[in-house]
């Protein structure tokens, strides 16, 4: 179930961003990214550390 969230909380964090609500973007992924114990290496894992490394981080 976890996994599932993991896609949904990504999809969504796109779409804040993308709207420009950047903070709460970061909020809702970290709350699914913190969730995680293990998987670590999974496709969607690391695509959610990306997105939320690039949210985070301030335009150039």
């Amino acid at each position: 179930a976890l996994g599932w969230e993991l896609r949904a909380a990504t999809s969504l964090s796109r779409l804040l961003r993308d709207a420009g609500r950047d903070e709460e973007a970061a909020h809702t992924l970290h709350g699914t990214v913190s969730k995680f114990v293990e998987g670590f290496e999974t496709i969607p894992f690391r695509r959610a550390k990306v997105l939320l490394e690039e949210i985070r981080s301030p335009p150039e």
